[in-house]
Parts: C-alpha cells; structure tokens; sequence
C-alpha cells in the first residue's frame, strides 16, 4: 500500500516536472524570439507562462469538484488504474499542477536575484 502511494506520488511529481519543463522551454523560446533574442524576455515570458499553467490547473481542478460529484462511469477508467493504482486523475491534476507552480516559483526567486 505505501510502496503504490510513493510511486504514484513519484509518477504524478514527474509528470508535473515534465509539463513544467515543457512549458518553460517553449514559453522561453517563445518569448527570447518575441522579445529580440533578449534573454530576460524570455525568462519572463516562461515565468508568466508557468504561473498560468499551473493556476490554470488548479481551476479546472476546482471546477471539476464543484460541477462532477457525482460519481459516473468512466470510461478509460482501467488504463488510468493501470497507471496509477491509487490516484484519481483529481489527485493527479492537483499535484502536478502544484509542482508546476512551485518551478514558476522558483524561477521568480532565481529570477529576483539576477
């Protein structure tokens, strides 16, 4: 039981690393070509780009417990479990979008101090 929670726990924290790193990369590139191959544009384009993301996150999250407390019948239910045994996709969408936005955050302390 515990080995299942800390693996889906690691599974959910990579796959908030992996969004992050991909939303960073492409805000960053987005923004250093936007800004004329300035750099600090870029960084701070990603930054904004992330602290969206993950509060995006959060607030289909929230939406998804005020409209879907029913419980209905998925359909892709048994791949999901295939996957991650013990977390609901809720879970899932939770943590990931929180690791997201802990690298926005650090992003503005490393950010702050250049």
């Amino acid at each position: 039981m515990i080995q299942n929670i800390v693996r889906d726990s690691m599974k959910t924290i990579g796959l908030g690393l992996a969004a992050g790193a991909v939303l960073f990369v492409a805000a960053w590139i987005a923004g250093t070509l936007a800004g004329g191959l300035d750099v600090t544009a870029g960084l701070e384009t990603a930054r904004a780009v992330m602290f969206i993301g993950g509060a995006l996150g959060l607030f289909v999250l929230a939406g998804s417990n005020l409209f879907f407390r029913h419980k209905q019948e998925w359909k892709h239910k048994d791949a999901w479990k295939k996957i991650f045994p013990l977390f609901s996709y809720k879970v899932v969408l939770g943590i990931a979008s929180l690791v997201v936005l802990i690298m926005a955050s650090a992003l503005d302390y490393v950010m702050y101090y250049l």
